[in-house]
């Protein structure tokens, strides 16, 4: 098959102007290395390169559906044109300042109090409906965010521990809410994505907070130290995610998984099988099933995704012949047990074929830039940045799909998340903005160790990330805190 060695060679090349592009940011500082965009392409990487390839070689045997020489030959046409429009759409995005000022701005004092109130409220939210789940709608809703809210928690745990790495107190925080949050994000689930999630929220605290700040050479190391210690983890809990039976992973209970990772961390076990299990995926052969049937066999189905998203939360008591989500639709069509990961560019092609495609691509890289402005905007807002930030495995997943359930589960995580921080704001506010603040200054860090805070070792500007869009300078670096009291 001409065709499916032609559409590995064209997966590669894009694995290597990925990679090229996430090095170029961590030097070059032209994007925010850890941004959704970036993490976006990440899991381009992991479901449709590394997918496309192996599926494209013959060495992911698991494959559901072998594609035909014409469903290969346009996959390798769509894969770049793709991420080139969403790229693209990004940096259109980033410059819309105003569709980032759309976005609430989750402001609150940076005192101790205050942190500890955010934190605790997610935290005992999350842990609430991990072991005393509620039933009906709003159960069911609960259980789709509480690992959010769980890394809601992670994320300021983190950024106390920064702000008072000596202290006994953060240390004891850090810690709690690492193993809490951890449990939360495996109870009664199959999937590594909400781990993942609680893992990626240090590093994007951290960086937002500090490595920001710091020079190419030293960010390289650490990025590639937690790719490394992170990818190890999901080694080494991936034998354990199955455990129970069912969607929901029945047998998974809180008391169960405690025990299981506690036995993990006293005796890990490093299973090398599983390598190819977490490496392959099937959202490429998922992909050119679609590419093979829509519309010679099944009819398109425009904006069936949006439609989707939008009617979703109307209960099924309610309205019981809604819209099924493509994951769904896939599995009854491919004839399989379980829903399906029909792939971002699977969801534009069976709504609309190219301009399906197009259309995905731009939306998505018209919102990842657009949030990404505005994590640059408010840099200094560990609030801001640890909502944002709660949903990272999801945003890697986007490019699997089902893409709409993943949507639905960051925006409701978002959104919640927002309005829990404008309750505490609201009540406890004036009382914990009392407190002397604990924002992390990384300029005084420096000063404090006899260091320039106008360039760094590599004569850049470290305030000025994103230099080239030629953003205003107040809005530049400097954060949009907005939380002294």
């Amino acid at each position: 098959m001409r065709m499916a060695s032609f559409c590995a060679n064209v997966s590669i090349v894009l694995i290597i102007l990925v990679v090229g592009m996430w090095l170029r940011n961590i030097f070059a500082r032209s994007w925010d290395t850890l941004s959704w965009r970036n993490l976006f392409l990440l899991g381009m990487i992991q479901f449709y390169f590394l997918s496309a390839y192996f599926s494209a070689s013959g060495e992911y045997t698991a494959t559901l559906h072998h594609g035909s020489d014409e469903a290969f030959f346009l996959l390798a046409l769509l894969m770049p044109v793709f991420v080139l429009l969403f790229v693209g759409a990004a940096h259109l995005g980033f410059r819309w300042t105003w569709a980032a000022r759309l976005i609430p701005k989750a402001q609150m004092a940076i005192t101790t109090p205050a942190l500890l109130a955010v934190a605790g409220a997610m935290m005992s939210l999350a842990l609430l409906f991990s072991v005393a789940p509620v039933p009906g709608f709003i159960g069911l809703l609960m259980g789709q965010i509480r690992s959010q809210l769980a890394c809601v928690a992670m994320g300021l745990a983190t950024y106390y521990l920064i702000s008072r790495r000596f202290n006994p107190l953060s240390w004891g925080v850090f810690l709690t809410t690492l193993a809490v949050a951890t449990i939360i994000g495996t109870v009664g689930l199959t999937g590594r994505r909400y781990m993942l999630g609680i893992l990626l929220v240090i590093p994007w605290m951290w960086y937002f907070a500090v490595w920001r700040y710091r020079s190419g050479t030293a960010n390289f190391i650490r990025f590639s130290s937690a790719a490394a210690l992170g990818f190890l983890a999901i080694v080494i809990y991936s034998p354990l995610r199955a455990e129970g039976s069912g969607k929901m992973a029945s047998g998974a209970t809180f008391e169960r998984r405690a025990q299981q990772l506690t036995e993990l961390v006293t005796n890990p076990k490093i299973d090398t099988s599983v390598i190819k299990f977490i490496v392959y995926a099937d959202t490429a052969p998922n992909t050119l099933f679609i590419l093979d049937g829509y519309p010679s066999i099944f009819p398109h189905m425009p904006f069936h995704g949006l439609v989707w998203f939008v009617t979703n939360p109307i209960p099924r008591s309610v309205w019981a012949g809604k819209p099924e989500a493509l994951g769904a639709i896939l599995r009854d069509q491919m004839g399989v047990a379980p829903n399906l990961g029909p792939g971002i560019i699977g969801h534009g092609w069976a709504e609309g074929g190219w301009l399906g495609v197009v259309g995905y691509a731009l939306v998505f890289g018209l919102i990842f830039g657009g949030v990404d402005r505005a994590l640059s905007d408010r840099a200094r807002n560990p609030y801001f940045i640890a909502v944002m930030g709660s949903c990272l495995g999801n945003v890697i997943a986007v490019p699997r799909g089902d893409t709409p359930l993943f949507m639905l589960q960051i925006t409701g995580g978002i959104v919640i998340s927002f309005a829990i921080v404008a309750l505490l704001r609201a009540t406890v506010g004036p009382i914990v903005s009392a407190f002397p603040s604990i924002e992390f200054d990384p300029d005084a860090a420096r000063r404090a160790r006899g260091q320039f805070v106008d360039a760094d070792p590599e004569g850049e500007a470290p305030d000025e990330p994103w230099s080239e869009y030629d953003a205003e300078p107040a809005l530049v670096g400097a954060g949009e805190s907005g939380v002294r009291s």
